[in-house]
């Protein structure tokens, strides 16, 4: 059976938190606490070689809440990033066709396997606040929230001397 992917695999090696900063709303206004609004932003960059090195990073920022509203409790700003590792197939691929493969399956299954530890770490923050309930996101196809929204950006380390 042939295998027509130039991805053999891509295994997830860990995550970290680069960074994450809380801030409370002072204009929150107490009359309108039992209607909290929470918006959400998200940046996913994505970092790789196909000639370099079989290693991606994959750096998710969010923000979530903000201090221009007065029925958003809280700002939140956390960065993650997590490190995998890839193989190609033995086959005849171009370097395009390598290329694109590895960015369909890191911004897909990638963000998607990111995605949770995004949402813990979040509901964590907001919990020891311990001045709102805890912030929990629902559960979500990432990739696709990202792709519809343009917020996937690639850094091909191939390009860098």
């Amino acid at each position: 059976m042939t295998n027509n992917s130039p991805i053999d695999y891509i295994d997830f090696i860990n995550y970290n938190v680069n960074s994450f900063e809380y801030r409370r709303n002072n204009k929150l206004k107490k009359s309108i606490a039992n209607n909290l609004r929470v918006e959400n932003k998200f940046q996913a960059n994505i970092y790789f070689s196909i000639k370099k090195s079989n290693e991606a990073l994959i750096n998710i920022k969010a923000e979530i809440g903000g201090l221009e509203r007065q029925d958003s409790p809280f700002i939140l700003s956390v960065d993650l990033s997590g490190a995998f590792k890839f193989s190609f197939n033995k086959g005849d691929f171009s370097d395009e066709q390598k290329y694109n493969a590895l960015k369909e399956k890191l911004s897909t299954d990638g963000n998607n396997l990111m995605f949770p530890y995004v949402r813990t770490l979040i509901s964590e923050l907001t919990l020891k606040s311990n001045m709102f309930p805890s912030c929990v996101l629902p559960i979500v196809d990432f990739a696709k929230l990202l792709k519809d929204k343009g917020k996937i950006e690639y850094f091909n380390l191939d390009n860098k001397d």
